[in-house]
């Protein structure tokens, strides 16, 4: 298979992270599946970091185009399956809606894989707006019940300061874990993409004898097994109400009105 999975992050400010992350892939899928590690047109944030930029609604509906035009350049270049790496589950909606490959997230998958897992989940996010999205998202997916905790690290962390040997990260991360364990957490999810991969780097699987779930990991083979179910059994999400599909005349004609041409796979970092 080879999946396109694209990151909210401008990567050419990450190089550690698209490295490991690259990296992440081979060693989780060997070489039978291929993953392209995709971010952000270079510059978009500026010199602002990701998860500060985001919290503004209309920043993240500015940036939500670019996974819409993410999935339609994946289809048109002959990818089987777009994930979506950005724990806010950004543009899922709108690029299920737009293409008729696979479209998955990091978070709707890894709050779905961990009820496989144990009972009670929680998250552990970097920044306290990220707590307030991720009430709504768990709401949207109607798990409510299933979520013992959603917890930010204290005090807040940004992308940033995970590159590196992150010592003073991880010591975080490692006690909000426990503080969630402490709620009743049976699995912890690292709600935001940078952590995840950094507590994949570091080797952190598990804390207390609680399982951490590797996202990333989680939502490749997620998408492997729903573009298998397409290509083997035609099955196709719904186009009645939950992601109807517009006529390629209706988004030519209203993408021209509003300027928006088709970008290419080197737009993206």
């Amino acid at each position: 298979m080879k999946i396109w999975h694209q990151s909210m992050t401008d990567l050419t400010k990450l190089p550690t992270y698209r490295s490991n992350m690259t990296e992440h892939a081979s060693k989780v899928l060997g070489s039978e599946h291929e993953v392209a590690i995709k971010g952000l047109p270079a510059g978009v944030y500026g010199q602002v970091a990701p998860v500060i930029a985001l919290k503004y609604p209309y920043l993240e509906f500015l940036n939500a185009r670019y996974i819409c035009e993410a999935a339609l350049t994946a289809e048109r270049e002959g990818f089987d399956v777009m994930s979506i790496g950005c724990y806010l589950d950004t543009g899922l909606k709108l690029a299920r809606s737009l293409v008729d490959i696979p479209v998955v997230s990091i978070t709707e998958t890894s709050i779905l894989i961990s009820c496989s897992l144990g009972k009670g989940l929680s998250i552990v996010t970097i920044d306290p707006f990220m707590v307030d999205h991720f009430i709504t998202l768990v709401k949207e997916y109607s798990l409510t019940e299933r979520v013992s905790s959603i917890i930010s690290m204290d005090p807040p962390i940004q992308e940033f300061d995970m590159e590196g040997d992150g010592y003073h990260a991880k010591e975080l991360f490692l006690n909000s874990c426990r503080k969630a364990i402490a709620e009743g957490a049976d699995v912890i999810i690292p709600g935001e993409g940078v952590l995840n991969e950094f507590a994949f780097s570091h080797g952190i699987t598990s804390c207390d004898g609680v399982p951490i779930l590797d996202g990333n990991a989680a939502v490749w083979h997620y998408a492997i097994l729903m573009a298998g179910l397409k290509q083997k059994n035609g099955l196709i999400v719904s186009r009645k109400l939950s992601y109807p599909k517009p006529s390629r005349e209706t988004m030519d004609s209203i993408r021209a009105f509003h300027e928006i041409g088709s970008m290419n796979i080197n737009d993206f970092s």
